[in-house]
């Protein structure tokens, strides 16, 4: 096809948008119009549909969004975050109505319940928004379903009907998204049936809530101007390598708006012998974050009955992954990385399986570079050794650690021209990460005098859970803690609480400090931020070691120490003086020095803790 006629047919598209912002019309025709001038060309068809998106963003159809590359939703607290959830059946089962309470605990955010009615009723109003305020309370974010209007016509009464649950629920905190239609193209339902439900949508909620759809694995493009987010489930498995899940994400990605991934999670009946293993999980979730997807959010989560429990464990544990990973994955600009095959490895099959392996790298917040890869081959055979080759944006030596596998390599690399290489084996199916960090002289940090172990939160050995504490107070669905990535003083994790009230929060008693001397002066502080401003923290010494001599916040009537929130990060100091014989307490060094809780709702961050002799 030559490009003069692209050309044309571009204009044609640009010039038939007419006052009735006919741009579908004018894609159509130029579509055919592709089909008959260059019937293998998909080039072609996507430039028709860019360019029609071009005309209705100039028609103030579309909401324009950031582009793909810097796209993030945000969470209740105005942070991005990537998604990572599920479809549930019902709001009404008490299960269901638990489940994000029962899944927020791992490190899940994300739910979307085929609870959609066209025509609800006052009980409906009244279940969907106290699952909203349920979802809310423990952190989640709703892809809200609106699958009950995609077949309807677009009468007065139903689109009064859709107006009015945007309306009613667009400034909920737990929305994150209209979810409009499932596999439209599949159910034969034409895209002028849904093009004024979209209008209606974005006239209700106007630069609001993005719009997804659901496609199998194409015909995205026949909806693409209305719709904000493509939502992409390809369900492999049997009948599929897991890994056939890239050419979906390829080409949903390549229409050039943020994409979901539905993963599948279920199997067992209808054209699906099977469920997916949890090898099987791991890699296609791992291949929609190497595809750039903006959330995941898996089908289905029944308790009971989908996943089997060995892959939603798996599920569960990608959840927190991903949590260490966001910020790299939504903020970091792409590093060059690529693999080969390992140059001291004599396995015959080495050369053949590196090309199967997966890979990207991102500058991560604190400026060290995050590797995550993907053994995309079947799960036998022996693993696949390879070299990773990544760019080293600064320094001459860096150290590699896998950051999900505590007996994983740990090494120190050599910059040279311009490049770090590792090495590692992967067996089919699997994944890992890796955080390279580089500095001029490679030299390691100092020790300092802080006696807190783990003040900065930065050790964990299970992925989203600092470690050094000892827990209490734990209620089901009342409160939680994470390691946060996105936000801290330093390195790259602080600590996140989180609390649905004033009695729920989680207490966390930081690990034995050593012995401290008689009658000495102490000092404690910790960094300390609200999501909202004005919660508060407990922090209560133990007497029969410290006593409290000067502190910068008040003091409740018991001796706890309570700390108030802003929403930027304030250093709080407490004055210490050990007793006089704190031998008797700290007979196996000293236990139970320090506690401390979220007294209030919502949710803070800690950073920095540290405890040393004045």
């Amino acid at each position: 096809m030559r490009s003069v006629n692209l050309s044309l047919l571009l204009l044609i598209v640009w010039e038939l948008a007419d006052a009735e912002n006919d741009c579908t019309a004018a894609f159509r025709l130029c579509e055919a119009s592709c089909h008959q001038l260059a019937p293998e060309s998909r080039a072609c068809v996507l430039s028709c549909a860019r360019t029609s998106a071009l005309c209705q963003q100039h028609h103030e159809i579309q909401s324009p969004k950031s582009p793909v590359s810097t796209f993030a939703f945000k969470d209740a607290d105005g942070q991005a975050f990537l998604p990572v959830g599920f479809y549930q059946y019902t709001v009404t089962n008490e299960l269901d109505f638990q489940l994000p309470a029962t899944e927020a605990v791992h490190g899940m955010t994300l739910t979307s319940p085929y609870s959609s009615t066209a025509a609800p009723t006052d009980q409906w109003w009244t279940d969907m928004t106290a699952f909203l305020d349920e979802a809310a309370a423990t952190g989640f974010m709703v892809n809200f379903q609106l699958i009950g209007f995609e077949k309807l016509g677009n009468d007065a009464g139903v689109l009064a009907n859709l107006t009015a649950q945007i309306k009613r629920f667009k400034d909920h905190p737990a929305i994150m998204a209209w979810y409009l239609a499932d596999e439209p193209s599949g159910q034969g339902i034409p895209n002028t049936t849904l093009l004024p439900k979209y209008r209606a949508i974005r006239q209700a909620d106007p630069g609001g809530k993005p719009v997804s759809m659901v496609f199998c694995t194409t015909n995205a493009i026949d909806y693409f101007s209305m719709l904000d987010i493509i939502m992409v489930d390809p369900y492999p498995i049997p009948g599929s390598p897991a890994s056939s899940v890239a050419s979906a994400l390829a080409n949903v990605a390549s229409l050039g708006k943020p994409v979901m991934m539905v993963p599948q999670a279920f199997g067992g009946g209808e054209n699906w012998a099977r469920g997916p293993s949890r090898q099987e999980e791991r890699l296609m979730t791992y291949l929609g974050l190497l595809h750039g997807a903006k959330a995941i959010q898996y089908f289905v989560r029944s308790q009971g009955i989908f996943p089997a429990p060995a892959a939603w464990s798996e599920i569960r544990i990608m959840a927190q992954e991903i949590r260490v990973l966001t910020p790299a994955l939504l903020g970091g600009h792409e590093v060059e990385a690529s693999v080969s095959a390992a140059k001291l490895c004599s396995v015959p099959s080495t050369s053949a399986c590196a090309d199967g392996v997966v890979v990207k790298a991102w500058a991560d917040r604190d400026g060290s570079i995050v590797v995550v890869a993907a053994n995309t081959a079947t799960s036998s055979g022996p693993a696949c050794h390879v070299d990773f080759i990544v760019a080293a944006t600064r320094g001459s030596r860096c150290s590699v650690t896998a950051m999900f596998d505590a007996g994983g390599i740990t090494t120190m690399e050599v910059v040279s021209k311009g490049t770090v290489t590792f090495s590692d084996s992967l067996r089919g199916l699997a994944t890992n990460a890796y955080r390279m960090v580089c500095d001029e002289d490679g030299a390691v940090s100092t020790a300092n005098l802080n006696m807190v172990y783990n003040g900065g939160y930065e050790i964990e050995m299970n992925p989203g859970t600092p470690d050094g504490h000892y827990l209490g107070n734990y209620v089901a669905g009342g409160g939680f803690y994470f390691g946060e990535y996105r936000d801290s003083v330093a390195g790259h994790v602080s600590l996140r609480l989180t609390a649905r009230n004033s009695t729920t929060g989680m207490s966390l008693s930081p690990y034995t400090v050593p012995r401290v001397n008689a009658s000495a002066a102490y000092r404690f502080s910790i960094w300390v931020k609200g999501s909202q401003r004005n919660e508060v923290i407990s922090f209560r010494f133990s007497d029969s070691i410290f006593t409290v001599t000067e502190s910068d916040s008040k003091m409740d009537g018991d001796g706890a120490i309570l700390v108030q929130t802003t929403t930027s990060w304030v250093q709080k100091v407490v004055q210490l003086k050990s007793t006089s014989d704190p031998a008797k307490a700290c007979p196996y060094n000293c236990r139970s020095w320090l506690s401390y809780q979220l007294i209030s709702a919502g949710s803070v961050w800690l950073d920095e803790m540290s405890l040393s002799q004045v």
